[in-house]
């Protein structure tokens, strides 16, 4: 299909991704601190990474970095880009970092398939395939790592 045909799609796409992140800034947008453990460990490995420790765990002493650090790296260079406090950062960043997922998935689903297989797949992803599970349980997106709650519970 032509590009000028399949506009349309993208425009459908592109919609989805704006009610989602409408929805995940609201919950985010005035929050000073995070309400999960979770968020304390990368609160202490960002400060350590700030601090020139990158690699060691600080929240035992003596041990190395377990955890995955893309996340608390990314949160880490806005830290220090921006200025911004360690605990802002943190409780808000996830409503911009975790639109990519689905910014990402869209393109591979055009890629893999069409536009039109990509735009329902979108749609799945953003608000269906959860159910009425709560956010935790679910592995699309959840609350522990970036506060975007599963976005259908928003719109039921």
């Amino acid at each position: 299909m032509q590009l000028k045909e399949n506009v349309k799609y993208i425009s459908a796409g592109v919609i989805l991704l704006i009610l989602a992140f409408l929805q995940c800034y609201r919950t985010v947008h005035d929050l000073h601190w995070a309400f999960e453990p979770d968020f304390d460990r990368d609160i202490g490995y960002i400060r350590s990474t700030l601090d020139g420790h990158f690699g060691s765990d600080p929240n035992i002493a003596g041990e190395y970095m377990w955890y995955n650090p893309l996340l608390y790296l990314s949160e880490t260079a806005i830290v220090y880009v921006t200025g911004l406090p360690v605990n802002i950062v943190v409780a808000r960043a996830g409503a911009f970092l975790n639109l990519l997922g689905p910014v990402f998935f869209f393109f591979m689903m055009i890629r893999l398939f069409d536009y039109k297989v990509a735009l329902a797949g979108l749609l799945s992803f953003l608000f269906l395939a959860s159910g009425n599970l709560p956010a935790g349980a679910v592995p699309l997106i959840h609350p522990g790592r970036s506060l975007i709650h599963t976005y259908s519970f928003y719109f039921i």
